[in-house]
């Protein structure tokens, strides 16, 4: 990936940066040590303008209010009492090359294009929940919570028109997850776990006559690799001497990498970048049976695959010696060691997708530019992509010549809409964006040049698989416009609908990213290449995922999904990870019940766990809570070692290791200054990413360590809260300095007596729990032992939450002590 080096100033902030490709990075700052101005090379790439102290009237002081990035120009316009802005406005540049802004405001506005640009509102409720947003083509979505805040409803209404639902009758299951939803065309869809290890077993999808639509199936192995999916609302046929079954199956190696996949596939040919032919209308006879075999080296790159099917093909990959980066082996060319070198430019960014489709690479490592045409006597086809300062593509320019016409498709990309423009037909589009539950939502509206086969203002619901792929597309009245399935890695192996070009205008694919004329998919901070199984470039995020940083999810792509292009998470990971989140969940609860006044529990779970509950014990408790919080959200599963071993000493749940977590410490203390000094959430995503790299060592270290075993038993016995307040218990530790004075009876029936008779001074201050750690702190009250105990601490936080619990059986266990 290429080296970098960082010079930073005497509080920390990064002041210039450089890369193995020579490029430097300038960043100036405000006497609070503010970014206000960056540099790459010698052009001034952003300019970061903040409210002063008279800049009252939209609660803009000391907040970001203008940043000029490479897209444009942002402008925060108003925020809310708890900062969140309210109404933000999106600029963009005239020309679609890379800005150098000059310092003048009037200089900066020169460049932009002319008019107000488009405008973002939203609404929040008291508890910081976003209730509504209206769009820059002043269309409104509405979103309705439950009293215990999950999403309840959606609705849209479109710019002049009447509202109408997007989702609604959303019911959870005790672990919070979506189990039935119904859709705004009336389609239900529901979601069935295993009781046993919380695995999905099957994903349907249902008219309001009862007709299936989608009915998956899920099978597992005993560590929770996908071994079989099984679509029960497809038929079975019969064709070429063989039953094709809507079955896929899916076999691994001893590391968990995919070795063999069969499936149903179009019986056409099928490979590289390019789509399989559409049926229209869907035909069940025109699919045949494949199988695809994978062989990877001890790195895990991808050395051959086998295709056997209607169309047999195989593709082989040379990988360097020294590195992980791979090149396809094309007419039977192998590529040596200065080709593959060649190929990549110093930071390991490829440089050409296929023979004659160039890729270029912006400063930052951002994909720039494809050439898919490339032309000797005349100006080349390309495709661009604008990233804002936090790298997330704002825009995407196509260029095309014809004859002596050069056309322009344009896409922008604002919050909840997109919109697309095409010289070439005289369309311009309105997309509208929605997450409703299970669909994703897209609204087509037609400004102008709407297609004479298709109606506007149509909503499509996208149904999806477990990955997020989008696999059946309906309409507002339930009927089918499309349906899809993939190849484990990513590519199309046969789509269908009604229309050709209705289903043209589906953009949403593969684990519900994007993907783009080039046959890539943006994954918001990388592209994906599903022909090559790799990314194009390696990881942002360093070696958070293993050494190979092109490698993608693990080779596990049935069983686990990347989110941004970094690490996946899988299974037992996965497992830890949502224990992390429920954690900081319960946390954020009781913090904020700790803001209720009213609030008559609050103090009753102090007494009883602290031996106090006056108000400077509350502020304390509310502070503290926040501290642990931060170590809670900085941690991830790259800070977690998880055991396997039988050994006493690793057979704990879990385990906080300090002296490892001395390092993290310092990485969550730069963090901590950094969060501080930030002015905005934009000029903290981007200081924060800066850090990461700065702090990798640190970051990455594995102070957290959980046996499989001994969690999987204390789950099974306790429960999904209990694992929360375990981790809650250790991050106490690191953030607090707790110690384990007393624990409380978790695996009887989670029995916090021996907590309560510690604060009540009802124990032994030589017993043999208490007394090996008395010793050393012999002045302190029970009720400072109390505060100071870490089991203490997590059960009150605990006890708190279901104090205001909406489930009956979590409410009941606080009822049973208090």
């Amino acid at each position: 990936a290429g080296w970098r080096v960082s010079l930073a100033g005497e509080a920390g902030q990064v002041l210039e940066a450089w890369d193995a490709r020579g490029v430097a990075r300038r960043t100036g700052y405000d006497a609070l040590l503010r970014s206000t101005e960056v540099f790459e090379d010698v052009h001034c790439v952003e300019r970061l303008l903040y409210g002063g102290p008279d800049s009252t009237a939209y609660n803009q002081c000391g907040q970001l209010i203008r940043h000029d990035d490479p897209a444009g120009t942002l402008l925060d316009e108003a925020f809310g009492l708890s900062g969140s802005v309210i109404r933000q406005t999106r600029r963009f540049l005239h020309s679609a090359n890379e800005p150098d802004w000059p310092e003048s405001l009037t200089g900066r506005d020169a460049l932009l294009e002319s008019g107000d640009g488009a405008t973002t509102c939203w609404q929040y409720s008291p508890l910081n929940e976003s209730t509504q947003q209206t769009d820059g083509q002043g269309n409104v979505r509405f979103l309705g919570y439950t009293v215990a805040g999950q999403l309840k409803d959606s609705r849209l209404q479109l710019n002049g028109q009447a509202e109408q639902v997007l989702v609604s009758a959303i019911q959870y299951d005790a672990q919070g997850r979506v189990v039935s939803e119904t859709a705004g065309n009336s389609v239900i869809s529901t979601a069935r776990y295993d009781t046993e290890d919380g695995r999905l077993k099957e994903l349907n999808a249902t008219r309001s006559n009862g007709q299936v639509l989608q009915d998956l199936r899920y099978g597992y192995d005993p560590v929770g690799n996908v071994i079989r999916v099984e679509d029960r609302a497809q038929p079975t046929v019969f064709k070429g001497n063989q039953r094709i079954d809507s079955v896929s199956t899916y076999h691994y190696d001893t590391l968990y990498q995919l070795i063999e996949a069969t499936g149903r596939e179009s019986a056409v040919v099928n490979y590289g970048p390019v789509f399989p032919g559409f049926q229209s209308p869907a035909d069940p006879t025109r699919l045949a049976n494949y199988t695809q075999t994978y062989r990877y080296d001890a790195g895990g790159n991808l050395q051959q695959l086998t295709h056997t099917g209607a169309q047999s093909h195989s593709r082989t990959l040379v990988t360097a010696r020294y590195s992980n980066r791979s090149l396809p082996v094309i007419n039977d060319h192998i590529p040596d060691e200065a080709e593959i070198a060649a190929a990549f430019d110093a930071n390991g960014n490829l440089l050409a997708l296929q023979a004659g489709q160039d890729l270029s690479w912006d400063r930052r490592n951002q994909l720039q530019q494809v050439r898919p045409v490339v032309r000797d006597d005349a100006a080349d086809d390309s495709e661009r992509y604008i990233y804002d300062a936090s790298g997330q593509r704002l825009r995407k320019v196509r260029t095309t010549q014809a004859k002596a016409v050069t056309h322009i498709a344009d896409v922008r990309y604002l919050p909840g809409l997109e919109v697309r423009t095409d010289s070439a037909t005289g369309e311009t589009l309105h997309v509208v964006v929605a997450q409703a539950g299970r669909n994703n939502v897209r609204v087509l509206h037609w400004a102008s040049g709407k297609p004479d086969a298709l109606e506007n203002d149509q909503t499509r619901y996208t149904l999806n698989d477990h990955l997020g792929s989008g696999t059946l597309e309906l309409d507002g009245q339930a009927q089918r416009i499309s349906q899809e399935r993939y190849y484990p890695f990513g590519g199309t192996s046969w789509w269908a609908g009604r229309k050709a070009i209705e289903a043209s205008y589906k953009t949403v694919r593969y684990s519900g990213k994007e993907r783009d004329a080039t046959g890539l998919y943006y994954y918001g901070l990388r592209y994906y290449a599903p022909w090559l199984q790799r990314w194009i470039n390696p990881d942002p995020a360093g070696a958070v995922d293993g050494l190979n940083m092109y490698r993608m999810v693990r080779n596990n792509p049935v069983s686990m999904t990347d989110v941004e292009g970094l690490a996946p998470l899988f299974g037992f990971e996965k497992e830890v990870d949502d224990a992390r989140l429920e954690a900081i969940r319960a946390l954020e609860k009781t913090k904020a019940l700790l803001d209720v006044e009213a609030n008559e529990d609050v103090p009753i779970v102090m007494k009883r766990f602290f031996g106090v509950d006056s108000v400077e014990h509350k502020a304390r408790w509310k502070d503290d809570i926040d501290k642990v919080l931060r170590v809670a959200r900085e941690t991830s599963m790259r800070n977690v070692d998880i055991l396997d071993s039988d050994k006493p000493e690793d057979t704990v749940t879990a385990l906080l290791d300090m002296e490892r977590y001395k390092g993290f410490s310092h990485y969550l203390a730069a963090t901590e200054r950094v969060t501080r000094q930030s002015a905005s959430p934009k000029e903290l995503n981007r200081e924060m990413t800066q850090l990461r790299k700065n702090y990798r060592d640190q970051r990455d270290e594995k102070f957290l360590r959980i046996n499989r075993k001994t969690w999987g038993e204390a789950k099974k016995a306790t429960g999904k809260s209990f694992i929360a307040q375990v981790l809650i218990h250790e991050f106490s530790h690191a953030a607090l300095n707790t110690m384990d004075y007393v624990y409380g009876k978790a695996k009887e029936g989670q029995d916090p007596t021996p907590l309560l008779d510690l604060a009540a001074g009802n124990v032994d201050k030589h017993s043999a729990t208490l007394g090996k750690h008395y010793r050393n702190d012999t002045n302190k009250t029970f009720a400072e032992l109390a505060y100071g105990n870490a089991d203490s601490f997590a059960s009150a936080v605990m006890y708190v939450k279901r104090s205001a619990s909406k489930k009956a059986s979590e409410f009941a266990l606080y009822k049973q002590f208090f």
